[in-house]
């Protein structure tokens, strides 16, 4: 019995952006506490309307741009000969990054 468990479609978008969501909270959550503060601090609801839109906008664009020409890259095959160079590359950074961040800790 080999069973799939596959969502697509509303439920899987819904699921995976929950995902997504909980995952990036780390990363986001000090600087909106930051904003929020300011906006409280302000005193000004269209001030800290209007950071928070741009907070959005900054956290969203770059991961909408990464989605919609994810697609259009693997299929070119100038990217596809180059990928796999690209990958290694990629991991030996992150290796130099890991390695010199353990060296000044």
């Amino acid at each position: 019995m080999n069973k799939t468990f596959k969502l697509s479609g509303l439920g899987g978008s819904y699921l995976l952006g929950m995902t997504m969501g909980l995952v990036g909270s780390q990363c986001g959550t000090p600087i909106l506490l930051a904003i929020l503060f300011l906006a409280f601090a302000s005193g000004k609801w269209l001030y800290g309307a209007t950071l928070l839109f741009v907070y959005a906008l900054g956290r969203k664009i770059p991961v909408v741009a990464a989605g919609t020409f994810t697609g259009i890259l693997a299929s070119t095959q100038v990217f596809a000969a180059m990928n796999q160079m690209l990958e290694k590359a990629a991991g030996f950074i992150i290796i130099l990054v890991g390695g010199y961040f353990a060296w000044i800790a």
